[in-house]
């Protein structure tokens, strides 16, 4: 039987560390943070812990707009996604995710870069 990422890696806890720690890091970022100024942190983490814990195997239901719709007119370039990339790898591999668990869920994130990087 094949146990989720979510549920390999402690559950709801877990991924709610991981969220929040991200987050702390991503808004020191100078490049990431002017893009959350007017944003309702406490609303976009409960969103984010549900969106990750639901990519992940989680039971979690998301329910947030749709990635386009949340990052249209953003202007959220290649160098910011790879940063919040770098910040995420670092936070999972804090945490003790096994190597190939961090390259398949950084591959997840990757996999929607088309949906929230915006091209001029």
């Amino acid at each position: 039987m094949d146990v989720s990422l979510f549920h390999k890696y402690g559950g709801i806890q877990t991924i709610s560390t991981l969220v929040h720690d991200s987050y702390d890091d991503i808004l020191l970022e100078p490049i990431l943070a002017p893009l959350f100024q007017d944003v309702d942190m406490a609303k976009l983490l409960d969103h984010q812990v549900k969106f990750f814990s639901h990519v992940l195997g989680g039971p979690a239901h998301y329910e947030g707009r749709s990635l386009e719709a949340a990052h249209r007119g953003l202007s959220i370039g290649d160098d910011q996604f790879q940063k919040l990339v770098d910040i995420l790898q670092a936070n999972l591999q804090e945490l003790g995710v096994a190597p190939d668990d961090v390259q398949a869920i950084l591959d997840i994130v990757r996999s929607v870069k088309e949906k929230i990087v915006q091209h001029a």
